[in-house]
């Protein structure tokens, strides 16, 4: 990505920027992919950037190009969203980017010496489906070998119906990764299941809390609200839903029946 010559270099904990993907498949299954390099992006971990030149320093450095890019303004890296691509590529994606470490900034953005993907943006109903499908993948992931297993064994016995023992696994998985987003979700999603919907609505937020882009959490929220009669709050919950995720349909007729029982515009002011 053409951002210009490095201006100045230091360490921060978080600068967010725009940058374009690949989406590819793998053995794997569907992941992120360097629009330029082989660089494939795993679920929930941060991405290390290093030099592919023949000179030896540690990436980024300002009077090279190395790091991973991205741009101050997305209108300049939509230009990569076209391109030719390799067979195995399903689309390009325009996203949000958070790099940490040591970050170079440059004339028109930065380049970084960790990145983490932020949020997918798409313009149409195949490719958000197709990002949608990659942020799920990434969020049902610990990245701890045991707190997986235990996660794989409650949606088990969720999708047996054996909801009692799904809460208990999710709440293990909650008691070993506290952090892991997904085990707050999948145990508000339990407990909606089973008509605790206030349970249900301290999950989502909780969920939210650690992973602000969560949509799922943002419309199942809004469903234990509608369940309560609390049709403003269920408008908010479904409004944020739909900024996040702008094709959820359902969630966009949710929230119009939310509005006519009352619950406002959805919007907080």
């Amino acid at each position: 990505m053409n951002i210009g010559e490095g201006v100045r270099s230091g360490n921060r904990e978080r600068v967010v920027g725009w940058r374009a993907w690949t989406v590819i498949e793998t053995k794997d299954g569907v992941r992120l992919g360097s629009v330029i390099y082989d660089t494939v992006w795993q679920p929930t971990e941060q991405a290390i950037a290093v030099c592919h030149c023949d000179r030896l320093h540690d990436a980024p450095a300002i009077a090279c190009t190395c790091g991973f890019h991205a741009a101050r303004d997305p209108v300049d890296a939509l230009t990569y969203l076209h391109g030719r691509d390799e067979p195995r590529t399903l689309c390009r994606v325009l996203g949000e980017v958070r790099l940490s470490g040591l970050v170079v900034e440059t004339e028109g953005g930065y380049r970084g010496a960790v990145a983490y993907p932020m949020r997918l943006y798409a313009n149409d109903l195949e490719l958000a489906a197709t990002a949608e499908a990659i942020l799920w993948s990434a969020w049902c992931r610990s990245g701890d070998p045991e707190t997986d297993r235990i996660f794989r064994a409650g949606v088990e016995s969720m999708q047996q119906q054996k909801l009692a023992d799904a809460e208990e696994l999710f709440s293990r998985v909650i008691e070993l990764k506290p952090d892991f987003a997904e085990g707050w979700n999948k145990r508000a999603t339990v407990r909606f299941v089973r008509r605790n919907f206030a349970g249900s609505v301290a999950d989502c937020q909780q969920t939210l809390a650690r992973n602000p882009n969560h949509f799922g959490a943002a419309s199942g929220q809004g469903l234990c609200h509608m369940s309560l009669n609390e049709f403003r709050e269920a408008a908010i919950s479904f409004r944020r839903a739909l900024e996040i995720h702008p094709h959820l349909d359902a969630v966009r007729h949710n929230l119009a029946l939310a509005e006519a029982e009352g619950g406002g515009s959805g919007y907080l002011n």
